[in-house]
């Protein structure tokens, strides 16, 4: 190519990868969890097709990563403790999903609670059935009774948390206690926007401004040179018979 790059940065942008989209990757893995769990109960190959893809998606981000995408930026934990908290809600809908094709008389026939002698046969054509009806079958009960457990752990956990949070809170307004300002500043240290001299003051930015060897402090040290020296010399020879 004939083109002629004036800068250092604008040749590496025409080298440089596409950014990795994260929150999309994000996205399409729990598109695929949910439907893949969903539509289990009915179709049991579909969480054996989840993993299938999940394994593939695995190898093909990461060999992209690693060869095609440029470096990302530094995310934050808020992305991955969102999407851990949607698994979560994924057991409801699983559950939910469960009972309402178990009981629906086109998929699995059973009899009520209300009626031991239930056995309509099966013609071909789903029965005019309301939801409490379907909701009422036997066969049923067990995935009720986990559905239950299941949001009464939930619930119970999150109240107990918030009431133990208040009691704390409680305690250290009592003792005058700083402990969770100062934990909710070291999380959001690195978020406060800063300029360089002060990020440098900070150690935030680590390093040397110069491929000069002889500004580095560990080297400073080593040869026993003072950084007034080194902001005039470059070169190791330069040291020969420096503290002669």
């Amino acid at each position: 190519s004939n083109k002629i790059w004036f800068t250092q940065e604008e040749l590496n942008q025409v080298y440089r990868g596409r950014p990795f989209k994260l929150n999309y990757r994000y996205s399409q893995i729990l598109v695929t969890l949910y439907i893949s769990w969903m539509y289990s109960i009915s179709m049991p190959i579909m969480p054996i097709i989840g993993a299938v893809s999940f394994y593939t998606s695995y190898w093909v981000d990461k060999f992209l990563f690693c060869n095609f995408y440029c470096t990302p930026p530094m995310y934050s934990d808020e992305m991955g403790r969102t999407c851990t908290s949607l698994v979560g809600l994924l057991v409801v809908v699983h559950l939910g999903m469960s009972m309402w094709m178990m009981g629906s008389e086109g998929i699995f026939k059973g009899e009520h609670v209300s009626t031991a002698e239930y056995s309509q046969e099966f013609e071909g054509v789903p029965q005019d059935t309301t939801l409490m009806e379907q909701l009422s079958k036997r066969h049923l009960f067990p995935i009720q009774a986990v559905l239950v457990v299941y949001v009464s752990g939930v619930l119970i956990s999150q109240l107990s948390a918030t009431f133990l949070r208040k009691i704390c809170g409680f305690l250290k307004c009592l003792t005058c206690s700083t402990g969770g300002k100062v934990k909710n500043l070291k999380r959001n240290m690195n978020m406060v926007p800063t300029d360089y001299t002060s990020a440098c003051e900070r150690e935030i930015i680590k390093g040397i401004s110069s491929y000069n060897i002889l500004q580095n402090p560990k080297y400073q040290e080593a040869f026993a040179i003072t950084p007034e020296f080194a902001a005039t010399h470059c070169r190791l020879s330069s040291i020969r018979g420096y503290n002669t």
